[in-house]
């Protein structure tokens, strides 16, 4: 977390520390801004935490390693759970408090006292919603899409077939589930025909808008329910790997890799999102990430039975 929130404060320099702000704004906005960056320390605290720890033991020839993994995955089950309630109530009226500061900041000139904003321009992202609030977005949304669907058939309807065919093709209308019907207007005048498709186009323009923003929640109510089994995931490859790597120099290099990526990879949203949001979505990311337990644990499994058979020969 210290290192995001260094990342954090050499970004907003200029917009922050420079302008004669209080103390206590800036105290405020610094503790908003850690707790907007708790799920993602949390990934990299424990997949570095299990490294270390269970690389401490690899060598120990008491230490079980599926015995600790076994014991270690319960408490991170518990720890999992209380961590999805924070990062469902408690983490969007957190990073609310510092969107809104920090746009009262940036927007404030140097000298002048802070203009407060109304903090419900802020309400309606996605990364401020509970879960809840959340799929009634959704809801609306799709009522939404179904309207702009039900516009675009009818508009279709209105157009000659050759024109109505055109536009179709063209717009990619199929694209957003939506049919192409014959028309039965043999005729139409070329002004009325321009207003229709002018119509035709705009629908489909808001058909896209309203998808592309329901797709945001989506992604965001998925990434909030799987964000805690990615951390019992990470932790498992940390143990795992802590447990099974014996190269000292390599495995030091491997500590300072993520703590580098961990440092360039936080976005200007600055919120908790899934760990490998940008490789593909979030379900191809997970087939990863479960891919690279199982390849790890069955690794660091192979390791203990060797360790353990001259105990079990002599």
């Amino acid at each position: 977390m210290g290192i995001l929130l260094l990342q954090f404060l050499s970004r907003y320099t200029d917009d922050v520390f420079n302008k004669g702000f209080s103390i206590s704004d800036i105290t405020k906005l610094i503790l908003h801004t850690s707790l907007s960056l708790l799920g993602f320390s949390l990934l990299f605290g424990f997949l570095i935490a299990a490294m270390f720890s269970f690389r401490h033991f690899s060598n120990n020839r008491e230490f079980g390693f599926k015995k600790e993994i076994i014991s270690s995955s319960i408490i991170i089950i518990f720890i999992s759970l209380v961590f999805f309630g924070f990062n469902n109530w408690l983490l969007p009226k957190s990073t609310l408090e510092m969107r809104s500061l920090l746009y009262e900041m940036r927007s404030t000139a140097p000298g002048e006292k802070i203009q407060r904003v109304d903090k419900d321009l802020f309400k309606d992202y996605h990364s401020m919603m509970t879960i809840k609030n959340i799929n009634h977005k959704i809801d609306t949304l799709n009522i939404q899409i179904d309207e702009y669907n039900y516009q675009c058939d009818s508009v279709l309807a209105l157009l000659p077939d050759s024109i109505a065919k055109d536009s179709y093709d063209r717009l990619s209308l199929a694209d957003y589930g939506i049919k192409f019907n014959s028309s039965k207007a043999d005729t139409m005048s070329e002004r009325d025909i321009r207003y229709t498709s002018n119509y035709l186009r705009n629908y489909q323009s808001n058909l896209k808008s309203t998808i592309e923003q329901k797709q945001k929640y989506v992604k965001e109510k998925t990434s909030r329910i799987l964000l805690p089994i990615e951390l019992l995931l990470l932790f498992i490859i940390g143990a795992s790997f802590g447990f099974f790597y014996n190269d000292q120099k390599g495995f030091l290099l491997v500590i300072l890799g993520l703590y580098t990526s961990m440092f360039f990879y936080q976005n200007e949203q600055l919120i908790s999102q899934n760990m490998f949001g940008n490789i593909g979505g979030t379900l191809f990311s997970m087939i990863i990430l479960i891919t690279v337990t199982i390849i790890f644990l069955i690794k660091a499994l192979n390791k203990e039975q060797k360790i353990t058979q001259p105990n079990t020969r002599s």
